[in-house]
């Protein structure tokens, strides 16, 4: 008993095991992630998505009706409340249920900020969920979608925070096992961090092989086995990533955003980020902006992720 009463602290430590524990701790601190838009849709009769894979990771929430979603070689009617996370490069194709009308859901596209870490999208044991207390995901992702006609950077900011919740609950379901990526090279973690802490320099082929004091052609067959890519793809890669982040997050002019990413110049980073996104980088922007979908890559080479 004390002056306020017969108050007593109660510690939930017990609560989570101290594995458990230990994973909601390393995403919190090791999976930066930049949400780039959460938009809210209503389709009806016809409509259909085609098979397609896009370069960041994809999130859907069913709100109303049914939807019909397939990805990894699985086929699902998702209801009211039901989730579906793709990660990033996967194929999927969804769209109406025959005889069931239209369907209103959520939809949300994310970027993996850490190319030398392994890409928390892929840490799920499948990609059909339903959250504990969906309505309380879905009010609270219809408040996010409607910030982001005032504000897109606070919208996704508070999605982020609302992934990490999501991320937390299926830890302790144990659907969703946080890990770090295994490599048969275990010199590539050290290139990966190397590409990524120099992103803005002029990396070359030699660079890297000579941060690990090897040939060339020994680092490109590395690169091969371990990430299903060359070394340059792969920088291209990580710099269009980084450019998206920066488009997505500031207002820089063109120019900026091409020197912050490491391109030569900005016809150069246009010219890429054209032929990889198959729009500029100024539609790019706007369509964040406007809440469009047109970032689907239709021939793409993907980087494999092992883990």
């Amino acid at each position: 008993m004390n002056s306020h009463g017969d108050e007593r602290k109660i510690s939930l430590k017990e609560e989570l095991s101290p594995g458990t524990a230990e994973e909601m701790i390393r995403l919190c601190r090791d999976f930066p992630l930049t949400v780039l838009k959460v938009t809210f849709w209503n389709n009806f009769p016809p409509w259909e998505v085609p098979e397609r894979r896009i370069n960041d990771n994809l999130g859907l929430f069913v709100d109303s009706g049914f939807l019909r979603f397939r990805t990894g070689g699985e086929e699902r009617i998702l209801s009211r409340g039901d989730c579906v996370i793709v990660p990033e490069y996967q194929a999927h194709d969804f769209g109406l249920v025959p005889g069931k009308g239209g369907v209103g859901y959520y939809i949300f596209h994310v970027l993996s900020d850490d190319i030398a870490a392994w890409n928390p999208f892929e840490g799920f044991d499948t990609p059909f969920l339903r959250p504990d207390h969906p309505d309380f995901y879905l009010s609270t992702l219809r408040r996010i979608a409607a910030l982001r006609d005032h504000s897109p950077r606070s919208s996704s900011l508070l999605m982020e925070n609302l992934l990490r919740l999501f991320f937390s609950e299926c830890v302790c379901q144990e659907k969703f096992h946080p890990r770090l990526r295994k490599f048969s090279d275990p010199r590539i973690p050290e290139l990966l961090g190397f590409i990524y802490r120099n992103i803005t320099s002029n990396l070359t082929v030699l660079d890297l092989a000579s941060r690990i004091g090897i040939r060339e052609v020994r680092l490109r067959k590395i690169f091969h086995e371990n990430l299903g890519s060359s070394p340059l793809e792969f920088i291209t890669r990580a710099r269009l990533n980084h450019a998206m982040r920066l488009l997505a997050r500031y207002d820089y002019p063109l120019s900026r955003i091409a020197e912050e990413s490491g391109f030569s110049s900005e016809s150069y980073f246009c010219a890429v980020f054209q032929k990889r996104m198959h729009c500029s980088p100024s539609r790019w922007r706007t369509s964040f902006e406007n809440g469009t979908e047109n970032r689907i890559i239709r021939s793409p080479s993907p980087v494999s992720r092992n883990s």
